[in-house]
């Protein structure tokens, strides 16, 4: 459970690492801003990578 807990955190970290450099473009549906069903990343809530990336 802890290894993929570790790998879980490190893609997490990879990823909102490629967001912030732009290598990703992903809209964002997070609890905090709901009410702006599509937003950019910069909604400044939490990136939870699947309940927020909005399919």
């Amino acid at each position: 459970m802890d290894i993929d807990q570790d790998f879980n955190q490190e893609f997490l970290n990879a990823f909102e690492q490629g967001i912030r450099e732009g290598k990703f473009k992903v809209t964002a549906v997070c609890n905090s801003c709901k009410e702006d069903r599509k937003r950019t990343i910069e909604c400044n809530c939490t990136i939870k990578l699947l309940s927020c990336i909005d399919g």
